[in-house]
C-alpha cells in the first residue's frame, strides 16, 4: 500500500493495522498490559471511532438530493448541488467535476 491518493478512512485503517495492531501484539507478547492497552488497544479503538464517524459523514453526503418542485430551475440547481457533493466527497477529481459542470451548464442554456 502506497502512502498517497487514499481516502481518510483508508489512511486510518492502514494506521490502525500497521502500527496500533503491532503495538498491541508486541505489548501482549512482552507481558506489558499498560503498553498493550494505552499504546495499542486504545489507539485502535480511537481509530475505529474515527472510521465510523467518517463513514457516517460520507453516507449523509451521498444521500440523494430531494427536490420539492419539478421546475427546470430547481432541478438544475439540485443537479449542481449533487455534482458539488460528489466533488467534495472525492468521487470526482477537479477535471471531471469541471467537465461535468460544463456539460450541465450547456444543457441548461440550450
Amino acid at each position: 500500500m502506497l502512502y498517497e491518493d487514499y481516502s481518510h478512512i483508508e489512511r486510518l485503517f492502514f494506521k490502525m493495522k500497521k502500527y496500533s495492531l503491532a503495538k498491541t501484539v508486541k505489548g501482549a507478547y512482552h507481558q506489558n498490559p499498560a503498553y498493550t492497552h494505552w499504546y495499542g488497544n486504545a489507539e485502535m479503538k480511537m481509530d475505529l471511532v474515527d472510521i465510523k464517524a467518517e463513514a457516517s459523514r460520507l453516507k449523509k453526503m451521498a444521500a440523494p438530493v430531494k427536490t420539492a418542485t419539478t421546475s427546470d430551475d430547481s432541478s438544475f440547481e439540485a443537479k449542481l448541488k449533487l455534482l458539488k457533493k460528489k466533488f467534495d466527497r472525492g468521487a470526482l477529481n477537479k477535471e471531471e467535476y469541471e467537465q461535468e459542470k460544463r456539460v450541465l451548464m450547456q444543457g441548461y442554456l440550450e
